[in-house]
């Protein structure tokens, strides 16, 4: 592997020494060596099982300054976690004392909301809540229609066929 990672110093020294004598362009050009890795990256990882969660004990983060657009990779010692609920991350404040934060996606914020009775009031029917039957015949001139799940009893949309409200 050390020779591997050799070799790919190499050729990224080789390719950015050819590459431009333009301090601005060779600026975009390691911005862009970092997107093409990361797509590389990712396209590779499409191909592998799905993870029902990522962790790991520090971060590498890139950062490209907005004033100058220099490229920088810093390692951070934070705890990572990501799941279908969110990302978290724990490190320490300069106190030395430890911190948590979460970034929640929608769903589980949903979620959390709904415990809290804050949640939605509306009847969800298949997937899209009541209100959402206009949307779709609007987004597809008028040609979908409501295909309720096993317990879509309650829908509240009067021109919904599967609705318990009486068209009139």
């Amino acid at each position: 592997m050390n020779q591997k990672l050799s070799q790919f110093k190499a050729l990224v020294n080789e390719w950015l020494e050819d590459a431009s004598d333009d301090d601005a362009e060779m600026m975009q050009l390691h911005a862009a060596m970092w997107d093409a890795l990361s797509s590389v990256l990712a396209e590779r990882e499409a191909g592998l099982p799905p993870l029902s969660r990522i962790s790991a004990d520090n971060v590498r983060l890139v950062v490209t300054d907005a004033d100058t657009g220099r490229v920088f990779l810093r390692h951070l010692p934070l705890e990572y976690s990501e799941s279908s609920n969110g990302v978290v991350l724990k490190g320490e404040t300069f106190a030395a004392q430890p911190t948590k934060i979460v970034f929640l996606t929608e769903f589980a914020l949903g979620k959390l909301l709904e415990l809290q009775g804050q949640g939605q009031d509306e009847h969800v029917c298949d997937g899209h809540h009541s209100h959402d039957h206009h949307h779709h015949e609007h987004e597809s001139g008028g040609n979908v229609d409501c295909v309720p799940g096993d317990d879509c009893t309650s829908c509240a949309d009067s021109s919904c066929e599967h609705s318990r409200v009486a068209n009139e």
